[in-house]
């Protein structure tokens, strides 16, 4: 069988617990400060810099703070040594490698010292690159990592650094680390291909990770996502890594699919918005930049402290007169708000997202339609649950498969809509989507 790339690719992936990092800088800040001068190359060190300022002094924050800068030290630590597991390169030290995020969605980990021994320029190899996936879901940091094997001279070169690495060991046998073998989360591999499955939420894989779909994600993200471009590029960085540091699951849009909403809204020049389901609000700003300082966007969670988390990320974004967050199940706020629609005191809806409880997928959505008008497009969210959703057994087993099995059923049979369900890959999943006009 014909392997699926032209290139042989590497893939190594590893796990940092973010109680590893936060552990150590309570009682002695400055061992922060020492480990991460002796593992941050310097261009990190600068990113560092700017993203936290207080990170030297890391006790004189609260506590959320110090979660999203474990977060962010323990994503280099797991990327650096993923890439060393892909590269088989362990000779590498932790400052020959950077994680470069300057594009939106399209992180890499670079190898910028990665040089052969022979100036010439046919062997001389500089920026050795690979796609780098990191995830977070508060207590653990997952990074993985996709490589083409390194040029031959570099491994040369590096073999020949052994005899110095060792040398420099016996002289000097105090070092700072942390502990690199925290909880590993299980690894499966199908057709030689390694799945990462990331940490669980409600007791279920939250999703799986092909390293193929990483690197198309890595890859046009890299080229579509311009931060530059989106002004709220930022405060939806923020709005990740707090939703993390905060506690909430990791089960929240990832990048391509949050800039598909914001073209979508584009698209449909929607101005009146209605979620359910907010969980951190990254959805909420993604369509709030596709949707114009002029929109409104409603959404629903039934959490109380995710309501708590949005409202801090959305004003963090600055975008609390636009989006409205109201506290309370969606199957009690809907009919609420479908009066207000009915009764002339809420104008109708032009464009609904719904991504929350599964079962009830029939419910929001008939509650939606109820607030809509002609041409008001209704997108619910992960309806093809890795393919379960073609499986009856399936559903006689999960409820969610078995609601989201009677959503897309009477969708076909309601002449009021036009509807299609698209699968997708991507980074976190094999999932899709069900997209359905109005009439």
């Amino acid at each position: 069988m014909r392997a699926p790339f032209s290139l042989a690719l590497r893939v190594g992936t590893d796990i940092v617990a973010t109680s590893r990092i936060l552990s150590p800088i309570k009682p002695d800040s400055n061992r922060l400060v020492r480990l991460t001068r002796r593992f941050l190359h310097p261009k990190e060190i600068d990113d560092l810099n700017r993203r936290f300022p207080f990170w030297k002094n890391p006790n004189s924050e609260d506590e959320s703070k110090r979660r999203q800068l474990a977060a962010w030290i323990g994503g280099r630590w797991a990327a650096k040594e993923a890439a060393k597991k892909a590269w088989n390169a362990t000779l590498l030290s932790f400052r020959d490698l950077r994680v470069e995020t300057e594009y939106g969605g399209g992180v890499q980990i670079i190898c910028d010292t990665c040089l052969t021994s022979d100036p010439t320029p046919t062997s001389k190899v500089t920026d050795q690159a690979a796609q780098l996936s990191i995830s977070h879901d508060g207590d653990y940091t997952v990074a993985t990592v996709i490589a083409t094997p390194l040029h031959p001279d570099i491994s040369a070169e590096l073999g020949l650094r052994k005899v110095e690495a060792e040398s420099r060991l016996a002289r000097n046998s105090s070092h700072e680390v942390i502990d690199s073998k925290p909880d590993i989360r299980s690894v499966r591999y199908f057709s030689g291909i390694p799945l990462t499955m990331a940490p669980k939420f409600r007791g279920q894989n939250t999703y799986e990770q092909d390293p193929r779909w990483s690197a198309v994600d890595a890859y046009t993200s890299a080229h579509l996502l311009f931060p530059s471009r989106n002004k709220f590029h930022d405060a939806l960085e923020f709005t990740h890594s707090n939703s993390l540091a905060k506690g909430l699951p990791d089960i929240a849009s990832y990048p391509a699919q949050g800039k598909l909403l914001s073209v979508q809204v584009q698209i449909s020049g929607a101005k009146n918005i209605l979620e359910v389901g907010t969980l951190g609000g990254y959805s909420s700003i993604w369509m709030a930049t596709g949707a114009g300082n002029d929109a409104q966007i409603t959404t629903v969670e039934v959490d109380p402290k995710h309501k708590e988390v949005a409202e801090e990320n959305i004003a963090h974004a600055g975008l609390s007169n636009q989006i409205n967050v109201l506290l309370g199940p969606g199957l009690e706020v809907l009919p609420e708000l479908v009066k207000e629609v009915q009764a002339g005191k809420r104008d109708p809806f032009d464009f609904v997202f719904i991504d929350a409880d599964k079962q009830n997928n029939l419910a929001y959505f008939e509650l939606a339609l109820q607030m809509t008008k002609p041409r008001t497009c209704i997108y619910v969210d992960n309806v093809v649950r890795r393919g379960r959703l073609a499986d009856e057994a399936a559903a006689q087993e999960d409820e969610r498969v078995a609601g989201t099995r009677k959503l897309v059923e009477s969708v076909g049979r309601n002449e009021k809509v036009d509807a299609v369900v698209v699968q997708t890959v991507s980074e976190k999943n094999y999932d899709g989507f069900l997209m359905a006009v109005v009439k």
